[in-house]
């Protein structure tokens, strides 16, 4: 099958459902909360992030948490959208899966996730400049993670055994893509939002 020119752009995304995102937000600020926080950080990842950028290079792919059928996320985002259900049973097969998936049908493939609303368009044409060069790209996230991960070929050694939610993940994915050999191109760090300090620092509220 002949791969699409378009880079593939794979959103991790869940149902703002209380109880269902944000948990570590939601230990503060309560699980309704947390979860109307969350339809916001969407809501700014799509207007702000996804829908300014090129369709004639971008393939947006909403990789949505299989706890909720297709259908609803289909009736909940309309746009330029297409809809995967995530398959993996943690993060790290999540996003192995992810790539194997979206390289099968790409020449390149890019994962965000949705809760760092400060990525912008620039960040996602930088990465498809890069992409280009044969480079694994990563967007370092402030607490030690990373926000984005572009490559133009499956490399699922970088998602196992990581200790996810920590300030490793970063270090030990690096660490692991200078074993591989693979020439990496780091963007500007930007903060998740994760925790009642990151909502202040990001949104300027409690």
């Amino acid at each position: 099958m002949e791969k699409s020119t378009k880079l593939a752009l794979g959103v991790f995304i869940k149902l703002p459902i209380a109880g269902r995102v944000k948990t570590r937000l939601a230990a503060t600020v309560g699980a309704e909360k947390a979860a109307a926080l969350y339809s916001r950080m969407l809501e700014l990842v799509i207007s702000r992030t996804l829908l300014p950028l090129d369709a004639e290079q971008f393939q947006v792919v909403f990789l949505c948490d299989p706890f909720a059928p297709l259908a609803d996320y289909r009736a909940k985002f309309s746009g330029p959208f297409t809809f995967k259900e995530q398959r993996g049973q943690d993060l790290g097969e999540r996003l192995a899966n992810a790539f194997t998936d979206l390289l099968q049908t790409h020449t390149g493939a890019i994962v965000i996730g949705s809760d760092c609303v400060d990525i912008e368009p620039q960040h996602i044409n930088e990465t498809a400049q890069h992409l280009k060069r044969g480079e694994l790209v990563l967007g370092p996230a402030t607490d030690g993670g990373y926000y984005l991960i572009a490559t133009t070929q499956p490399h699922p050694e970088l998602f196992q055994n990581v200790a996810w939610s920590t300030n490793q993940v970063l270090g030990t994915t690096l660490k692991r893509a200078a074993a591989k050999r693979l020439r990496v191109h780091q963007l500007p760090p930007l903060s998740d939002i994760d925790t009642a300090e990151d909502l202040s620092a990001t949104l300027g509220e409690r």
